[in-house]
């Protein structure tokens, strides 16, 4: 089983796709699927800002991964960012920032376990049709409106 989380789903997507025969099962979570243009746009802008020697302020992502509420998971994640070698985060970053996802047809024949969740629909989501193939499932984004609670 392989998991990832954003630039992580794309590598664990890859992995499933190239290694079929090592992977049994695989989460992607917050995976990149066409983006839209604006999403793009916005992304590569972000990346494009980055020096590779200071870390950028990281407040904006973390608002939108976690909103606005404090938690431990909104501040391993600000000290994640803040600490990371700065040079390699512009590097790894800017490579996310031009991809596009995995070929659809890539996602057609992966064939292992993948779970899937419906988030609620937003302007810029649409909740995934679980039971339906994998060409249509990457247009899911789990975004605040979705997570699940902590309990």
């Amino acid at each position: 089983m392989v998991v990832g989380h954003s630039m992580g789903a794309m590598i664990a997507l890859d992995m499933a796709i190239r290694h079929p025969e090592k992977v049994q099962g695989v989460v992607a979570l917050n995976a990149i699927f066409r983006r839209r243009p604006d999403a793009a746009e916005a992304v590569q802008a972000r990346a494009a800002s980055l020096d590779g020697v200071s870390m950028a302020d990281p407040s904006g992502t973390l608002e939108r991964w976690f909103g606005t509420d404090g938690s431990p998971e909104r501040e391993a994640c600000h000290t994640w960012l803040t600490e990371v070698n700065p040079a390699g985060y512009k590097a790894a970053y800017t490579i996310f920032a031009h991809q596009d996802g995995p070929d659809a047809d890539d996602l057609t024949d992966l064939n292992c376990p993948r779970p899937c969740s419906s988030p609620e629909r937003t302007s810029r989501t649409r909740p995934p049709p679980c039971r339906r193939p994998w060409p249509r499932w990457p247009h899911m984004v789990a975004r605040r409106s979705s997570r699940v609670p902590r309990t």
